[in-house]
């Protein structure tokens, strides 16, 4: 009788030591999808140019297969069920990505918006639906944002200030992983600034 209590001891603990060995490697690989999710990769120094110089010109409404595509999937999250408040908060860049992967679509990773936005961003033309807008200067300051220099708020891979980027959904409005989900793009701008956009 005691031999198998003890065996069922060891076979218990066997089971829970496998157990935590599963949990752990599925949390190491829920952080190496994080990173990858990111790309990792931060400008490179022909990449890197500082979103400042953007102008923005307005924003262009018509419907495409690119917006008929991303579109659809900005709707799974609501101001009432915000990207923010449910797992995005700080990682606006990865939303962003899993948005363009839900619709099928290529995403440059990079270790922040700021370095995507520095690297990818077109300085020029209206917004299109569905594209990503990113943080730059903010109007009539000639400040750029730099998320109020919190702790945190830089990249750990670049050292930069990590902005932030969000996609335009048309009708004037910006979806993304702040407060509220869905802003006007004339209070986007005038919070996070402008710095272009890009499909990708």
């Amino acid at each position: 009788m005691r031999k198998w209590k003890l065996w069922l001891l060891l076979g218990s603990s066997g089971f829970l030591a496998f157990f935590l060995l599963l949990v752990a490697t599925a949390a190491g690989s829920f952080a190496d999808d994080v990173t990858a999710a990111f790309g990792g990769r931060q400008a490179s120094a022909s990449e890197r140019r500082t979103p400042i110089k953007a102008t923005y010109v307005g924003v262009d409404d018509t419907d495409t297969d690119f917006s008929n595509r991303v579109i659809p999937e900005t709707r799974r999250w609501s101001n009432q069920h915000g990207a923010f408040e449910n797992g995005y908060a700080g990682y606006c860049e990865l939303w962003c990505k899993v948005v363009y992967t839900y619709a099928g679509l290529p995403y440059e990773g990079f270790c922040c918006a700021y370095s995507h936005g520095a690297a990818m961003a077109n300085r020029d033309g209206p917004i299109p639906k569905g594209a990503l807008i990113f943080s730059g200067v903010i109007p009539g300051t000639g400040k750029v944002y730099e998320n109020d220099h919190r702790s945190g708020a830089f990249c750990a891979s670049c050292g930069h200030y990590a902005g932030h980027v969000a996609i335009y959904v048309g009708d004037g409005y910006v979806a993304g992983s702040q407060v509220p989900y869905l802003q006007s793009i004339d209070v986007w701008i005038s919070i996070y600034g402008y710095g272009g956009w890009s499909k990708r």
